[in-house]
């Protein structure tokens, strides 16, 4: 190690608080990997896959049981210990090919500060200590992000498509592939679920039930158990007993700024990836905010995000953007016995009120961009101008040769 060379250091210090953070999930690991494990389990013994019942049960689209096929080779036990590595392995290799993706090498103190702030993210910890698919849907995203760099959009739109096949959070993004007008992969991406469920359907008749059932119950929120831990808005204003006419106006005013924010950034010139990725976090925030029901382990998807705010060209490098980001990622609870309930009710929705700022923290960071553009723009017409203002009146009507 050369003198003064912090890399090493970083690097026992990242990876001391990942190992201890994460010895500390094992413990209760694999609750959201048991519906999986039974779901896949009732299939290959032709039982009922889809229940009423919301929490605790399989909610994933029939797609997903091929992909999750694998676990019926496993007892309960080792369907959580495969798992929790696949998790586990899912987010650093993510994790390492979004730090490459804007240039910052893995191996150096960059990917040392990553695994530190992995560490303390609780999205993180909690995927880990639940075992649910996260962690493989991170990895889609982060790969369909490296190929749309590579220009191959339509690996892209496959990697999109495993993601929506497994669990489709991001949906939200086939916006993002039709404002770039990339209709083919957008295609690709709807295909992959497309494909992969008709085999189950014929196969197992009684996962039909996930459209009769499941699908009506996501879209109505789920139940009352899951909206108490919910953190979209109108979870949040339930909560907060503001009146349930609100909701709506409210939704629409956020779906409204997501549309204004999304166009303006795809409007301002900018290097690639960061573009993209600024386009797929504004999306993923409004849908969030505006979904029948939202969790706070969703920060992971802003992963993406969160490194590309480290890039020296970034208008992010803000403490109002990192301030958002810390309320979506913290860990630490913020419940006060110092203040009053009221005060304490609030802060407890501080992941909605951290999507929230990162809405505020992108319109700021677009105005900023825009007026760059405006300033590089009249630099280019004032640098063109000298020739034609210090011509003679006549040559410029073009009188003379």
């Amino acid at each position: 190690m050369r003198h003064g060379d912090l890399t090493l250091p970083l690097w026992v210090l990242g990876g001391l608080s990942f190992a201890t953070s994460v010895a500390r999930t094992v413990e209760a690991q694999g609750y959201d990997t048991v519906p999986l494990w039974i779901a896949v389990h009732a299939l290959l013994e032709g039982g009922p896959v889809y229940t009423e019942q919301g929490a605790g049960d399989f909610l994933y689209p029939p797609s997903a049981l091929v992909l999750l096929l694998p676990l019926g080779a496993f007892d309960l036990a080792w369907g959580n210990r495969l798992f929790f590595f696949v998790d586990l392995a899912a987010i650093l290799v993510a994790t390492a090919m979004l730090l490459e993706l804007f240039g910052l090498r893995w191996r150096g103190p960059a990917g040392a500060i990553a695994l530190l702030g992995l560490s303390l993210a609780g999205p993180v910890l909690f995927t880990l200590n639940a075992g649910n698919v996260n962690g493989p849907v991170l990895l889609g995203y982060a790969g369909m992000l490296v190929a749309a760099r590579r220009e191959s959009w339509l690996a892209a739109g496959a990697l999109l498509g495993a993601t929506l096949a497994l669990k489709p959070i991001l949906a939200p993004l086939l916006v993002v592939f039709l404002l770039y007008r990339r209709w083919s992969s957008a295609v690709v991406a709807v295909a992959v679920p497309l494909l992969l469920s008709p085999p189950v359907l014929l196969a197992a008749p009684e996962t039909r039930a996930f459209f009769q059932t499941t699908l009506p119950l996501l879209l109505r929120g789920q139940d009352a158990r899951i909206q108490e831990v919910s953190v979209s808005l109108s979870s949040v204003l339930e909560r907060l007993s503001s009146p349930s006419a609100l909701v709506p106006p409210l939704q629409a005013v956020v779906l409204v700024i997501t549309a204004i924010l999304l166009w303006r950034r795809w409007r301002i010139p900018s290097v690639e990836p960061r573009r993209l990725v600024e386009a797929c976090t504004i999306v993923l925030v409004g849908a969030f905010l505006v979904s029948s029901f939202a969790f706070s382990h969703y920060g992971l998807f802003l992963l993406p995000f969160a490194v590309s705010a480290t890039d020296p060209s970034s208008p992010h490098l803000h403490w109002l953007t990192w301030a958002g980001l810390f309320c979506v990622g913290s860990a630490t609870a913020w419940y006060l016995d110092l203040v009053p309930d009221g005060v304490n009710e609030m802060l407890a929705q501080r992941f909605t009120l951290g999507l929230l700022t990162l809405l505020v923290a992108f319109w700021l960071a677009i105005r900023f961009e825009e007026r760059a553009a405006t300033r590089a723009r009249d630099q280019v017409v004032s640098a063109r101008a000298p020739d034609a203002e210090l011509a003679p009146p006549i040559a410029r009507r073009g009188a003379l040769p």
